[in-house]
């Protein structure tokens, strides 16, 4: 009797730790399994300070540490899914300078631009980065 107390214990413990909140934190992340994410650098061609960013459920944003935080040069999303990556905290275009979707390597992100590049933006991506979602492709 106290065995299955204690096995049912353990089976809501693990349920309860593995849903997540509908913003995290990347340092919540980065030992996390899952299906989809990005690797970021804050130099380019994939140099410097590099972290692997993993979710498993579609859709939720990932909100950038202070390490990562305006500082990304480069990233690389993982094969099978493709990456929206915002100038905001909170995965919104409310920045008035949009965002920008990934599905393969990008070594410089000074040569991409969001979807609204105005003069406000300066025109790319480069160091712009502050959270991002996921999604399969």
């Amino acid at each position: 009797m106290q065995l299955i107390f204690v096995l049912t214990a353990l089976a809501a413990f693990k349920v309860a730790a593995a849903l997540p909140s509908s913003v995290k934190e990347s340092n919540d992340l980065v030992a996390r399994e899952g299906l989809m994410g990005s690797m970021l650098c804050v130099g380019y061609h994939s140099s410097g300070l590099c972290q692997f960013l993993k979710i498993s459920t579609a859709g939720y944003c990932i909100k950038l540490d202070n390490s990562l935080a305006g500082a990304v040069s480069s990233m690389d999303p993982f094969d099978g899914g493709w990456c929206t990556f915002y100038m905001s905290e909170d995965c919104t275009d409310n920045t008035g300078c949009g965002h920008y979707d990934a599905s393969s390597p990008i070594s410089d992100l000074t040569t991409v631009s969001p979807t609204n590049p105005n003069t406000k933006c300066e025109g790319n991506m480069d160091k712009k980065i502050r959270s991002f979602t996921c999604n399969p492709l």
